[in-house]
C-alpha cells in the first residue's frame, strides 16, 4: 500500500528518474542493434 501511495504521490519524479537511468542504455542497445543489422 505504501508503495502505491508513493507512486501516486510522486509519479512524475519516479518516471523522470526511470527515464534518466534507462534512456542512455536503451539508445546504446538500439544503436548496436542497428549496426549489427546493417553490417
Amino acid at each position: 500500500m505504501s508503495a502505491t501511495l508513493y507512486e501516486v504521490r510522486h509519479p512524475r519524479d519516479d518516471f523522470k528518474r526511470h527515464l534518466d537511468g534507462t534512456r542512455e542504455a536503451e539508445l546504446i542497445a538500439f544503436y548496436q542493434l542497428l549496426v549489427c543489422l546493417c553490417s
